[in-house]
């Protein structure tokens, strides 16, 4: 009877041992921090098929610049395992005032759902702090973003980032919130739905390049266009001047900046002068970048204002893919379609000959004004790179 009673008392014990046992282990370990934040709903969805489109991360929500937005695949992919990477720990009394920063995921599917921070703790609910660990990658990552984008929209971006990295020139970076004013590279992506009274465009951005930056370009600096870095030999600026003093200018002109003399003669290239040396009427009309490597072809950056140029590899134009935007019929009564000669027509005439196969972000534009389309200009040529 004893036997059985202390039996039951030990087994009871044991019981009592292993609960507290595993309350404290519970305790102790670090929760992922899906199981706290939004990242766990994000990863349902993600696991039903559904992607991230784009990541906004700022230092500081509300008051910070210090910020970017990537729709990089790569960088989305960076962002998502870093952040997913943070363990949670214990919750802490303490609390800051100038220091929060967040990380938004933007799903294909228009819902959105991120991480706070106060300084290096994780905020819940904005009232809540909880200590973190291995969190240095994701503090690694993001402020090497911030960085690089950073530099992207000043035209230039710093690949390695360490002091012996190599700066690179790039495209000026593209803000665009989905609302579709101002004028566009476009290609028709759906045209098969006019009698539905609808047909769909994908919208495109010109690579553009900062002008000053492109002008003083001299030998040893690499500059990214469409997907490739080339080293810079010098630049050769073209352009015209008045050469008679009536006021017009009737008289084209090329000249070197930071010449070199040995490149041109290998190249067989032969220019007017030293820039410096050009007509005080000179006005350009093109730099073109004599590479270091081989070329089958030309690469010049026209300028499009007094302080961008886009880039023109072989008669067309380097272009980013922003969104796409379904336009509903019918068109404005006072719609312009422009041909290649800019021949004047009305909706009839382009929709008459809308094609997904003739029109590419190269050889087409469209104008918007409140959303709404109400200019078209096309030309059978260049069709793009596939020409090269």
């Amino acid at each position: 009877m004893m036997t059985t009673m202390l039996k039951k008392v030990v087994g009871l014990l044991m019981e009592i041992l292993l609960l507290m046992v595993s309350v404290s282990f519970a305790e102790e370990t670090p929760a992922s921090i899906q199981s706290m934040t939004e990242l766990g709903e994000i990863q349902k969805k993600l696991d039903q098929g559904i992607t991230i489109g784009k990541v906004y991360y700022t230092d500081g929500y509300g008051f910070s610049t210090s910020e970017f937005t990537t729709d990089d695949p790569d960088e989305i992919a960076q962002l998502w395992n870093a952040v997913n990477a943070i363990r949670v720990g214990e919750k802490v009394n303490e609390s800051i005032t100038d220091w929060y920063p967040q990380i938004v995921f933007c799903l294909t599917d228009g819902t959105r759902g991120g991480v706070r921070f106060e300084a290096k703790w994780l905020c819940i609910g904005g009232m809540e702090n909880y200590e973190i660990s291995n969190a240095e990658g994701f503090w690694s990552l993001t402020a090497s973003l911030v960085e690089k984008h950073e530099a992207m929209a000043e035209g230039a971006v710093r690949v390695g980032w360490n002091d012996d990295s190599d700066l690179i020139i790039v495209p000026k970076e593209v803000a665009w919130d989905g609302l579709p004013d101002g004028d566009y590279c476009i290609g028709v992506k759906d045209a098969g739905h006019l009698e539905r009274g609808y047909f769909t465009l994908s919208l495109y951005a010109e690579d553009l390049y900062n002008r000053e930056t492109i002008e003083n370009l001299k030998q040893g600096d690499r500059i990214l266009v469409q997907g490739e870095t080339y080293t810079v030999g010098y630049i050769r600026i073209h352009g015209w001047y008045d050469s008679d003093g009536d006021g017009e200018t009737d008289e084209s002109g090329t000249y070197a900046k930071h010449p070199a003399q040995e490149l041109a003669d290998s190249r067989e290239l032969v220019d007017d002068g030293d820039f410096n040396e050009a007509p005080d009427s000179f006005e350009i009309s093109a730099y073109e970048l004599i590479m270091l490597e081989d070329f089958p072809g030309y690469i010049v950056f026209e300028p499009v204002s007094d302080t961008e140029c886009r880039s023109v590899v072989n008669d067309w134009s380097p272009c980013k893919y922003l969104g796409d935007v379904t336009i509903q019929l019918p068109l404005p009564d006072d719609f312009v379609f422009l041909d290649y000669a800019d021949n004047e027509g009305n909706a009839d005439t382009f929709l008459d000959n809308i094609s997904e196969g003739w029109y590419s972000p190269y050889n087409s534009r469209a104008w918007f004004k409140n959303g709404q389309l109400f200019k078209v200009s096309h030309s059978d040529y260049p069709s793009g790179p596939e020409e090269d």
